[in-house]
């Protein structure tokens, strides 16, 4: 319902509503039975602006840069630069995303702790890619491929804000 129509819209607030009401039914019928439930989300979450959304054309310059299209979030797009391409989409994103992104290469990324401590999966750096673009904040990045029909997402994840990267933990012991 937010990525739909935006994490303050009636409809969302209606869907949150009766999961909250489903969660106090499910405490009510676990009272006194010794049990712990947990309850967290897994990260932020904003609406964003069509206005400050960032579209790559699939026949443009940098899309024929890239080996594949965008992946990871709208806020924090990984990417599978080419061979060869490495500086000038450097380039291309420093100048074209100024104010609006920041370029990353995928093992300086890895290497800054943006995906947090402890031990790394072994395959985190191919998951990254080559280079990551950081959203600055309310700024998003899409890009198509040829044919695929326009996905509109209002709400979106992956933020870097302080507000959205603390995740409540919530211990109810009904």
């Amino acid at each position: 319902m937010s990525h739909a129509y935006g994490c303050r819209s009636p409809r969302a607030i209606a869907c949150f509503h009766k999961i909250d009401a489903m969660y106090a039914r499910l405490c009510e019928r676990l009272r006194g039975k010794g049990v712990r439930i947990l309850v967290t989300a897994d990260h932020g979450f904003i609406d964003s602006a069509p206005e400050r959304t960032v579209g790559i054309e699939p026949e443009s310059e940098v899309a024929r840069m890239l080996d594949a299209p965008l992946f990871g979030e709208r806020r924090l797009a990984f990417c599978a630069v080419r061979e060869g391409a490495h500086e000038e989409f450097e380039a291309w994103a420093r100048n074209e995303l100024a104010g609006r992104a920041v370029v990353m290469r995928g093992e300086d990324c890895i290497a800054s702790g943006v995906f947090g401590p402890g031990r790394r999966n072994t395959r985190l750096a191919e998951r990254v890619g080559t280079h990551v673009l950081l959203m600055e904040p309310g700024w998003t990045i899409v890009d198509q491929v040829e044919g695929e029909e326009p996905f509109t997402l209002i709400g979106v994840h992956g933020g870097l804000t302080a507000d959205e990267m603390r995740v409540p933990l919530v211990l109810a012991t009904p």
